[in-house]
């Protein structure tokens, strides 16, 4: 009988399929839509950042404006429009919202100038309160046996006949109101006090425009800051 070779009949072995690692995804190949998707992604990221310079700049113009104004005629300021040499923007001074509550820092800040608040009950008081549990009210036999005589009906040995709700005190906060800008005016005549108050009980909003169609002039005033457009 003839020796089997075993080198002849060995079995071929294959390497496994590599396992994914944890968080690996499959790559999929999409072109050169997905290259100009992310460069436009990266332009409005990078454009966000430096808009939000320049925004803080035209901010700060429009609050010196405000206090000046504050200043000068003792009353609440005006809105007015901004004007660039291609742009223009609604400049506006508003009370800060009633959902931002203040602070108690920033509350013995306005009194120190006093200036008032609006007081807003986000919970009212309430009494202290007993009532029936109403698994007995919905038994008419309990019921019943309830109006006969409450402290002799055994099947109230394990029940709790008599629920109790416990007072509440009201709680309260303050917040800004329209009254806040009339005391601020009369009652603060430093520009930085008058400054820090509005920074307080206002917010300054924007809402900028540009007043030329011409794609070109905005892209360079764009280009101005730094980020190059041209190929």
């Amino acid at each position: 009988m003839a020796t089997m070779n075993l080198f002849n009949t060995a079995k071929t072995v294959t390497d496994p399929t590599p396992k994914k690692k944890k968080g690996e995804k499959t790559e999929v190949f999409i072109g050169e839509s997905l290259d100009t998707y992310s460069a436009i992604d990266t332009m409005i990221k990078t454009l966000t950042g430096i808009k939000d310079v320049y925004r803080n700049d035209v901010l700060e113009a429009m609050t010196k404006q405000f206090v000046t104004e504050t200043l000068s005629t003792k009353t609440k300021p005006e809105n007015f429009k901004g004007l660039g040499n291609q742009s223009e923007a609604s400049c506006e001074l508003r009370k800060r919202s009633s959902a931002s509550v203040l602070s108690a820092a920033e509350v013995a800040l306005l009194d120190k100038y006093n200036i008032s608040t609006e007081t807003v009950i986000t919970t009212p008081a309430q009494e202290e309160k007993f009532f029936f549990n109403p698994k007995l009210v919905a038994d008419p036999k309990l019921a019943n046996k309830i109006s006969k005589a409450l402290s002799s009906i055994p099947e109230l040995a394990n029940i709790d006949v008599l629920l109790r709700e416990a007072p509440k005190e009201e709680v309260s906060v303050q917040v800004a109101s329209d009254k806040s800008f009339f005391d601020a005016a009369a009652n603060i005549n430093n520009a930085e006090a008058l400054k820090h108050v509005y920074g307080i009980i206002a917010t300054v909003a924007i809402k900028p425009k540009m007043t030329t169609d011409d794609l070109k002039a905005v892209l360079s005033l764009i280009e101005k800051t730094g980020i190059s457009l041209s190929k």
